[in-house]
């Protein structure tokens, strides 16, 4: 199947009429436009590079709960904020999460700012390897990729930016 697959990508040309001329052009980079493989063979190199990104990144998975609905009783709290006092009868359902991808778009889970800079880079670097981009802009050209952060508690959101906005003696 790969053979094939080499052979179809190898000797592909296009073929142009314009008017009464007629070009033909030999293609040779990137995927066919309009070709039914070619969703296909995006989705095999975005699984096999978060696949093999997952053994690089140092992280580990975050938990959450579920809180399934009760059939039985329409009072039940199905879920709570973290601040909220936790149903005594309910436990949820735990689940973990470390990523997420949708097409072209991912988001990956950190618990600390440090791991969200390191694995940033980490990222970058692994995804270029199988010639995906990460749009991180230039000078001239605004990022479309976006990192957020948020702390768990306003406390040590307050302390963090008191580091960050300190002036530096020189």
């Amino acid at each position: 199947m790969i053979k094939t697959i080499k052979k179809m990508y190898l000797i592909c040309t296009i073929l142009l009429k314009i008017g009464k001329v007629t070009c033909e052009i030999d293609y040779k980079s990137g995927d066919q436009q309009g070709d039914n493989m070619t969703p296909i063979l995006f989705l095999y190199i975005m699984q096999a590079a978060i696949k093999t990104l997952q053994s690089r990144l140092t992280c580990n998975k975050l938990n959450f709960k579920y809180f399934p609905i009760q059939k039985n009783n329409s009072k039940v709290q199905y879920g709570h904020l973290s601040l909220q006092p936790k149903p005594k009868t309910t436990k949820g359902n735990p689940f973990q999460v470390d990523n997420h991808l949708y097409i072209d778009d991912g988001a990956f889970l950190f618990k600390i700012l440090e791991e969200l800079t390191t694995a940033s880079q980490t990222i970058y670097d692994h995804c270029m390897k199988f010639w995906l981009q990460m749009h991180v802009g230039t000078k001239k050209q605004m990022s479309k990729t976006e990192a957020m952060f948020f702390p768990p508690s306003l406390l040590e959101a307050e302390e963090k930016k008191k580091k960050i906005c300190q002036p530096t003696s020189s």
